[in-house]
């Protein structure tokens, strides 16, 4: 069964969750065998390998940091209207560039995008692929955010299909 990883190190409002950086990118390391991918912001990614959010060389750093599993660095800004993720797998580097959405950053991004890559990687197909569709499925889904009753944005409960 393909194992995607969110690494939250603390909530998005901001709050604690009380997770250590050592702990968790040890944890990475030993489940690197059975983990098909990682799926870091640049933050957390930066705290992971105690490098900055703006190294060039941080999705190469993160990867060495976590042995043998593939690392999707999210969300690179570009510029005001394009963002940038980037794939470093065994002996590649993909980059995926798009058009930024418009709109409200809503609280659980992450964990929807892992799970949708290993909603595709369960299907049996490409890593690539499966990453493509879920950063397409996500963009479509940030243009319907709902109120939660949190007053933050969220993502509907009914999201639109899985490409």
């Amino acid at each position: 069964m393909p194992v995607v990883v969110d690494p939250v190190l603390a909530a998005s409002d901001g709050g604690d969750l009380g997770a250590r950086a050592d702990i968790l990118r040890d944890c990475l390391r030993d489940m690197s065998e059975e983990t098909w991918l990682v799926t870091p912001n640049r933050r957390e990614a930066a705290v992971l390998t105690g490098s900055t959010e703006d190294d060039p060389e941080l999705v190469q750093r993160t990867a060495d940091a976590l042995g043998r599993a593939g690392v999707l660095l999210k969300s690179a800004v570009v510029d005001e209207q394009r963002v940038r993720d980037v794939v470093c797998l065994p002996g590649q580097v993909h980059v995926f560039e798009r058009p930024r959405v418009a709109g409200p950053d809503p609280r659980g991004t992450g964990c929807a995008l892992a799970t949708a890559i290993a909603c595709g990687l369960a299907q049996g197909r490409h890593m690539l692929a499966c990453i493509s569709a879920a950063v397409a499925w996500l963009d479509v889904a940030r243009t319907r955010c709902v109120p939660g009753v949190d007053g933050r944005a969220h993502l509907p409960e009914r999201a639109p299909p899985l490409a």
